[in-house]
């Protein structure tokens, strides 16, 4: 687990949204296996390129990764609760038992990612592509998948798992 008072790890400074959580912002590290922050820290990872990096295992609730390059990145049973991926590159990414609840992820580009075994419940994907994804197992419930590229994938099946008694529309249609 990641000491968060080591300043060569990353800066902290004040995070504009909420006074009382803390950024923590990555330099150049590309395994952050079993990382974890406290309740009052979260990683900015925005716009970083992070390609192949190892996040296995770690705790990164509420971390942004927006419109960075995560091409064949490994979250394998990482905690991404409340994170925000808006427009990042995960292509061929494995997230297999990762946690991504609540996670925005419009406009991600997933191609060819794994998420086999995810929990997804309530995750924006508005936009995004999920061309080849592997979805197998992963818990859909409620997730927004409304205009998100799904080429290849069974999209009876795939109504059924986000909401089994609701009727709406996805774009695909």
């Amino acid at each position: 687990m990641l000491n968060n008072n080591d300043a060569n790890q990353g800066e902290r400074k004040a995070s504009p949204e909420n006074e009382e959580r803390k950024e923590w912002t990555v330099q150049q590290w590309t395994d952050y296996a079993g990382a974890g922050f406290a309740y009052d820290f979260y990683a900015k990872l925005e716009n970083k390129d992070l390609q192949g990096a190892n996040f296995e295992g770690a705790d990164l609730r509420s971390s942004k990764f927006d419109y960075a390059n995560l091409e064949g990145a490994n979250f394998r049973g990482a905690n991404l609760e409340h994170c925000s991926f808006v427009g990042a590159n995960v292509k061929g990414a494995i997230f297999d038992g990762a946690t991504l609840s609540r996670t925005n992820c419009t406009q991600a580009d997933f191609r060819d990612a794994s998420l086999k075994d995810a929990d997804l419940e309530e995750a924006e994907f508005v936009r995004a592509n999920l061309v080849g994804t592997n979805l197998d197992g992963a818990n859909l419930a409620r997730t927004n998948l409304y205009l998100t590229k799904v080429e290849g994938q069974d999209k009876d099946d795939l109504r059924r798992r986000v909401c089994p008694h609701v009727r709406y529309t996805f774009g695909w249609d």
